[in-house]
């Protein structure tokens, strides 16, 4: 009697069968240790009436014809990439691109909610486009920076004078140049 050996393909498509057997079956690297997932040991009986039979792995094997109706023609997969016109018709235009760009308007004028900065949208009626409007309050800006500045030069002052380290002549000096400073802001 000659035994002829099985072909590479047919060798292959059993081991993938018993793959998705096995992966099916709930059977894992553990029941090849004897073990469940609970840690019970399992009798060779119940391992074996786990695995399929060859049988059963060659009819979970896909036909030819089962593969070659899950991939799409070539027909079915030009369908699927869209045309020039379609490409096109996805690319916004110059206008649309405008239209979602806001307009935004600066003013230097003080809000009567006395914001350093104010905004406030709005669409315009005729292009759709959208409307910011920044109001900006200049002269609340200088005066919160000359207050800033005020404050540090006070606090600066304060340090300088109660240094005991600094010499006397040198703390004068410093004093004076501040003073000078703070009066020039104060106006």
């Amino acid at each position: 009697m000659t035994f002829s050996a099985p072909s590479r393909r047919t060798t292959g498509l059993l081991a993938f069968g018993a793959g998705l057997a096995l992966a099916a079956s709930g059977v894992s690297g553990s029941a090849a240790a004897h073990a469940d997932h609970d840690g019970h040991y399992l009798s060779a009986e119940e391992i074996d009436a786990m695995v399929p039979s060859a049988e059963e792995i060659r009819a979970m094997i896909p036909s030819e014809a089962e593969i070659r109706a899950m991939v799409p023609s070539e027909a079915e997969i030009r369908a699927m990439v869209p045309n020039e016109a379609e490409i096109r018709a996805m690319v916004p235009s110059e206008a649309e691109i405008r239209a979602m760009i806001p307009d935004i308007q600066t003013v230097e004028q003080c809000h009567a909610s006395g914001e350093v900065v104010h905004s406030e949208e709005s669409i315009d009626p005729a292009t759709g486009r959208e409307r910011v409007r920044l109001m900006i309050c200049r002269d609340r800006v200088v005066a919160d920076a000359r207050s800033s500045a005020l404050e540090g030069l006070r606090e600066a002052r304060a340090e300088v004078a109660a240094d005991a380290d600094v010499p006397e002549a040198v703390r004068a000096d410093v004093l004076a140049g501040l003073d000078a400073s703070i009066a020039s802001l104060s106006r």
